[in-house]
């Protein structure tokens, strides 16, 4: 999809795509990093997220990939209107038609029906083709590429072993630094093909209708890695027990072969979180913020809750 600047701000480019004056309001969550905007005309209506980074519509730009390719396997999401640069920031922005529903974390009980769908579309998204969407895709936060395995994993140990600065600013100490070291030091060793994963399947990304259809949203965390670790790595630091099963039996992952990888999906939980940890406090002058804060918390809370590598 080109990338191109359209308008200056949120109203002119969603009224550009719509075709007709629109109003439009901050949404009522906004991600770590993208602001959400919903436009509203008299005969349609857009979501509009902004990235206030330079340079961030190639992500969109891969994220509008992703949408694609998953409603051809058989994976509902938005359609997406246009991608672009404003011209006076820099920063990028994707339009994507309004769904109704409600996100799953919204609904009074995590309902087991709609984790197996999901386990499904997991599945079903594992099933697209990564080859020719090239290195670097995926995400800075700590997201494993499409590229060679060891090379990735070599470099993140490169890169969280500069992090020392993590265990003088008390943001960790020494012992739990070792600990995410070996398990960067397991995850070397894996072998697998990679497949698409959309990272972050679930609570505030699945849209649930009333009549129990389910859609999915933003694919900011999608990268090509070993299928179903994202997901199942997330379900273990959030997940219910009805969650997590429901997502197991609609991906086909039998209780042996869960038994298999767990030891793998509790190492993948200990980077995903010190990555974001890294990724808020990279050198030893950035002040802390509640972003860093969270994943301090999170990366703790993993580290209490998994055994060491052994």
């Amino acid at each position: 999809m080109p990338i191109e600047p359209l308008g200056d701000h949120e109203a002119d480019i969603a009224a550009g795509l719509l075709g007709e004056p629109v109003a439009v309001h901050l949404g009522p969550k906004q991600g770590w990093v993208n602001r959400v905007w919903f436009g509203a005309g008299t005969r349609s209506r857009a979501v509009l997220r902004l990235c206030p980074l330079t340079d961030s519509a190639a992500g969109f730009a891969r994220e509008a990939w992703c949408i694609e390719a998953a409603r051809d396997v058989g994976v509902p999401g938005p359609y997406v209107l246009g991608v672009g640069t404003e011209a006076e920031t820099g920063w990028g922005w994707m339009a994507m038609s309004w769904l109704p529903g409600r996100m799953l974390e919204e609904l009074p009980d995590e309902d087991r029906a709609v984790w197996e769908v999901l386990g499904r579309y997991a599945a079903r998204i594992g099933s697209i083709s990564v080859a020719g969407v090239g290195e670097g895709f995926g995400y800075s936060g700590g997201s494993p590429v499409y590229a060679d395995w060891g090379a990735w994993t070599a470099a993140r140990v490169e890169e969280w072993e500069g992090g020392t600065h993590l265990v003088d600013r008390g943001a960790i100490d020494s012992h739990s630094h070792r600990r995410v070291r070996e398990a960067l030091t397991k995850m070397s060793s894996w072998a697998f093909e990679p497949r698409l994963c959309h990272g972050d399947l679930g609570w505030d990304n699945a849209l649930v209708t009333g009549d129990g259809a389910v859609s999915v949203i933003d694919w900011g965390g999608a990268s090509a890695t070993r299928l179903h670790m994202p997901e199942l790595s997330n379900l273990f630091t959030f997940g219910s027990e009805a969650a997590l099963a429901g997502y197991l039996a609609g991906a086909g992952i039998s209780a042996a072969d869960m038994e298999d990888i767990r030891a793998d999906v509790d190492a993948y939980r200990v980077w995903g979180n010190a990555a974001c940890l890294l990724q808020w406090l990279p050198e030893s002058t950035t002040p802390w913020n509640d972003n860093a804060r969270t994943a301090q918390g999170f990366l703790r809370g993993i580290l209490q809750r998994v055994a060491p590598s052994t």
